[in-house]
């Protein structure tokens, strides 16, 4: 029997050509699996961020701010614990008054129903302070957890 036409001859693992070709196949389904892998994290991000903004259309600003500030505060660790005012976290952040600032904003805005939100230098201050003593990962954290305005 002839041995080219694959008769008699089996498989031989010993092939190089074989091995090659078998490598590149099997390269193939990886990089697929990838791609999908990449498109559902987009996906799931994109839907996030929908949900997210639809939900904040018909809040009002006030609630907004507050809920804001206490996500900040607790992914920061820097939550002050229950029963704190909004005057007392003023005066927690009373040696920077950027962030002072912004807590008074929220504040206002909130009891004072005046229509002014924090001012971006306002939230700069406010995510300085929350980074204060952290190092790189307290940075990292405070602009995750109090990121530039949108």
């Amino acid at each position: 029997m002839d041995d080219r036409l694959g008769f008699g001859g089996g498989d031989r693992p010993a092939d190089p050509g074989r091995r090659a070709i078998a490598a590149e196949e099997s390269t193939w389904w990886g990089w697929y699996v990838l791609g999908g892998f990449v498109a559902a994290l987009v996906l799931v991000a994109g839907l996030l961020i929908w949900r997210g903004r639809r939900r904040r259309r018909g809040t009002p600003p006030a609630a907004v701010m507050l809920d804001e500030l206490e996500r900040a505060l607790v992914r920061t660790r820097r939550h002050p614990g229950a029963g704190t005012t909004l005057s007392g976290l003023e005066q927690l952040f009373a040696r920077s008054p950027a962030a002072a600032g912004y807590v008074r904003a929220v504040r206002e805005l909130r009891y004072g129903g005046r229509p002014v939100e924090p001012t971006s230098a306002q939230r700069r201050g406010l995510r300085g302070e929350l980074a204060r003593g952290g190092g790189l990962l307290g940075r990292l954290r405070a602009w995750w957890a109090l990121p530039p305005h949108p």
